[in-house]
């Protein structure tokens, strides 16, 4: 969840606690309001989301003494241009393409009007580890169409819907996920294509899709084609990612409008909606078949489920 800040000193407490040693200038008779959501405060990996009005991120000498740690970070231009500078080595972003970023360097990142940055960080072992010196791709650009920077960017969308902060299984996988894609995407920048993808690079994709599925499904016209295509990949592929977890895309779809229709059968809030109106909204094109499936799923009617706790049940043109 995004904390938003009016006091520099507080924000400033927040990243030293939750981050990194971070000071912020704001341009010139700009309100000086930004807002930090530390999606993934993993032990190793972190993502973090920044959202500010005009002004510059620093990275001063003052706190390199103080929190010395050698460790990177990417950092993801939002919606708007990021200028960035580090260890006086500058490069500017267009929206959403990428640089990588030195820790133990001053520097700084932002921009004269409002802007915003997706950030994750990890340490020098990490891209070690994948074959990558850090000092090679630092303050170098990553194309927006890049593909292992196009899925990493939906990805670290996604975690901001999916609880991995929250379970530690979770976040040493997402950690994992993020951290793979960061060296692939720096492969890709410095030519070495990697001979496989890693297996997390596979539960990448599917956690994408599987949020873009639970962002989406109310949509009656939503589709495996559809889900795919946000993605860049084939619908072929989807679907064999899906079997690899257990799932088919039409159960899980319908598994999540049921639930859906379910809630708001048994919510008082929506006492006054039918349950034709409720089953439509849920993502269902055809009543029979909602019908159909609820009994299924349920061992009830969609009447009997929203008349439990009625003390009177209540006439309705659906779900006989």
């Amino acid at each position: 969840m995004a904390r938003h800040f009016v006091s520099l000193d507080q924000w400033r407490e927040e990243m030293s606690r939750t981050w990194i040693g971070l000071d912020f200038k704001p341009v010139e008779g700009a309100p000086g309001r930004f807002s930090t959501s530390l999606v993934l405060p993993g032990a190793e990996v972190s993502v973090a989301h920044f959202e500010s009005h005009a002004g510059y991120v620093l990275r001063e000498q003052s706190v390199l003494s103080r929190d010395r740690i050698d460790s990177y970070a990417l950092l993801i231009a939002g919606r708007t241009p990021l200028e960035v500078v580090n260890g006086g080595r500058p490069i500017r972003l267009a929206p959403g393409e990428a640089t990588v970023v030195q820790n133990n360097r001053c520097g700084w990142s932002g921009y004269h009007r409002p802007f915003a940055i997706k950030a994750a960080m990890l340490p020098a072992a990490a891209l070690s580890r994948g074959g990558i010196e850090g000092e090679e791709i630092v303050s170098r650009g990553w194309r927006r169409s890049s593909p292992a920077l196009s899925l990493l960017r939906e990805y670290m969308t996604a975690l901001e819907r999916l609880p991995a902060a929250t379970n530690a299984q979770l976040r040493d996988a997402a950690e994992r996920h993020v951290a793979d894609l960061i060296v692939i995407g720096a492969r890709e920048l410095l030519g070495r294509p990697a001979d496989q993808l890693p297996a997390s690079v596979h539960a990448a994709r599917l956690g994408v899709a599987l949020g873009c599925i639970a962002t989406h499904f109310a949509d009656p016209e939503l589709s495996v084609a559809k889900v795919a295509a946000a993605q860049g990949i084939s619908a072929r592929y989807l679907h064999r990612l899906l079997e690899r977890e257990g799932l088919r895309f039409s159960e899980h779809v319908n598994a999540l409008r049921l639930d859906r229709a379910h809630r708001d059968l048994t919510d008082p809030a929506h006492a006054g909606r039918s349950i034709t109106e409720i089953a439509l909204a849920a993502g269902f094109g055809d009543v029979s078949h909602f019908n159909r499936l609820f009994r299924r799923r349920f061992d009830a009617t969609p009447t009997a489920v929203r008349n439990r706790g009625r003390s009177e049940p209540d006439r309705d043109d659906g779900g006989r």
